[in-house]
């Protein structure tokens, strides 16, 4: 046997293992992205069932009040609260943290806050009831957009 044998592996052998795992990284690369998105979605979704269920309380809790609470809505930072027979009221989040008012409409955003436990991602949110139900729900984070659709919360492209 010759002891000045030299052990290793090929400049072809080499090449031919690279390219078998770029074939294996093109192909798997989109089935991974694909995982992502679906759990970016189903992400979105736990959020907006959250915020769903905090609206949903608030309103049985005015309907069962009397109270005319028609809505609220996230837009650009500030929540506006839409009340039967009066003007549209809006307030930033910080006058809803240092309120102490106990005006209808600051109970219940602060109530709603107190059980959507506030994301910062959410760039939209609306809900409108009838009859102590939610009716309308919109919401938006992420860029991806969920509502309402025959009583289950689904994302619409």
């Amino acid at each position: 046997m010759d002891k000045n044998k030299k052990k290793g592996f090929t400049l072809v052998e080499l090449i031919v293992v690279l390219a078998i795992l770029a074939i294996l990284a093109a192909m798997l690369v989109p089935a991974l992205t694909g995982y992502i998105d679906k759990a970016n979605e189903k992400k979105v979704i736990a959020t907006a069932r959250q915020y769903y269920v905090a609206a949903q309380t608030v309103v049985s809790e005015a309907y069962a009040n009397d109270d005319k609470l028609k809505g609220i809505t996230l837009l650009s930072g500030s929540y506006t609260v839409i009340i039967e027979g009066q003007q549209d009221k809006t307030y930033s989040k910080e006058q809803i943290a240092n309120s102490t008012s106990e005006q209808v409409e600051m109970k219940y955003l602060r109530d709603f806050l107190s059980l959507a436990e506030e994301n910062e991602k959410v760039t939209y949110f609306y809900f409108e009831t009838v009859q102590g139900k939610v009716n309308d729900f919109r919401f938006s984070m992420n860029n991806k957009y969920v509502m309402l659709k025959n009583g289950a919360l689904v994302v619409d492209n």
